[in-house]
């Protein structure tokens, strides 16, 4: 995939599916970084690329890929076989909403971290079909790890996790260079929004709204609405999603941590205050966490107070809250976090102390 192409030929495979190809053409196919697994020598490793296709179902193609949607992003799965022990590995582009609670695959079961190298978290637990799972995001990778017989445990879930190195190369590299706004499937191709949990605090997107617009950083001048967070933050704006409905506009700021994409907050608003009235009362998703409320009377909501992930709402009971959504990371504990929920400015809403020279979010996308 580059940037000038979108998709592969829906009619160049019969299903969608591709076996065993070099990683390094893999690579070039995908719109995330492809990471291998460099420690698995003693297990039998088969890949399976599914290709990027337009959205809709096809009236052709091969009877067993029947999970053609509305929806067809690409991924990349390995299934690894050793004695009677078998589990996947999918990597992909988690494009489509915040992934919830930095864990998505595991949600609504208790989850264990498990620390890996530049800081990242990965996750042990349960996935949504009671299987043994994990899942990490690593640069801008997510990988979900099933358990499809036997068992790996906590200490395997972490060593397949530490195997995982990045391809190299410039395919590889391009990845961490784009903004989300120009690899998202969902910017590309604008099938519906995903109405899934995005945080430990309830959220849900409407399924349908009149338009959705991506926006990248390196164009900023576009929008009304701005959002600015505090300079030692160690975060920069990214790509900005409008959401345009008949009666309001939903925005979602994505900041990430740089040259790896690794590590993200997300703020999300809405541009009048009446369209938060069927938010409240504010709830929290079924998902195990903890809920405080903050000096401020901000609420947050988290699974580990030492490196998140979080999910706050600044201002609940005002006439804009701000929702906050932080990936895992080692060092942003509580008190991090609750400095940056209080020092975020918002400018082009009606609401006082905002900032007027705020970071302004545009470029139209393409």
């Amino acid at each position: 995939m580059t940037e000038d192409t979108d998709t592969n030929r829906a009619d160049a495979f019969a299903d969608g599916l591709l076996h065993d190809l070099p990683l390094a053409d893999i690579q070039a196919r995908v719109n995330f970084p492809v990471f291998e697994p460099t420690q698995l020598v003693d297990w039998d490793i088969t890949w399976t690329l599914r290709t990027e296709q337009p959205p809709g179902g096809r009236e052709t193609g091969s009877g067993h890929r029947a999970n053609w949607g509305t929806a067809n992003p690409c991924s990349l799965r390995f299934e690894a076989r050793r004695d009677e022990t078998v589990f996947r590995l999918k990597q992909f582009l988690y494009d489509w909403g915040p992934a919830a609670g930095d864990l998505p695959c595991l949600w609504g079961s208790p989850a264990t971290p498990i620390p890996l190298d530049g800081d990242y978290l990965g996750w042990h637990g349960r996935d949504f079909q009671g299987r043994e799972g994990g899942y990490a995001r690593l640069a801008r990778t997510s990988c979900e790890l099933a358990v499809i017989s036997g068992e790996l445990g906590e200490d395997g879930t972490a060593h397949v996790f530490r195997s995982l190195v990045r391809l190299g190369g410039p395919h590889s590299d391009a990845r961490l260079t784009l903004p989300l706004a120009r690899l998202s499937y969902w910017a590309r191709h604008a099938p519906d929004p995903v109405n899934a949990p995005i945080g430990f605090l309830r959220w849900r997107r409407d399924r349908r709204p009149r338009k959705t617009i991506w926006k990248a950083a390196d164009a900023c001048d576009a929008l009304d609405v701005a959002v600015h967070l505090p300079p030692d933050a160690g975060l920069a704006l990214d790509s900005v999603i409008v959401f345009e409905y008949r009666t309001h506009r939903e925005f979602e700021f994505v900041f990430d941590t740089g040259a790896d994409k690794g590590h993200e907050v997300r703020i999300i608003l809405f541009d009048r205050p009446d369209a938060y009235d069927r938010l409240r009362p504010w709830s929290l998703e079924k998902h195990p966490c903890h809920l405080e409320t903050l000096s401020d009377g901000s609420l947050l909501a988290f699974v580990s107070d030492t490196h998140g992930a979080y999910t706050a709402i600044r201002n609940p009971d005002g006439s804009h809250p701000l929702l906050v959504l932080t990936s895992a990371r080692e060092g942003w504990d509580r008190s991090w976090v609750a400095g940056l929920v209080a020092g975020i400015e918002a400018s082009g809403l009606d609401v006082p102390g905002t900032h007027p020279g705020g970071l302004r979010a545009g470029g139209a996308h393409g």
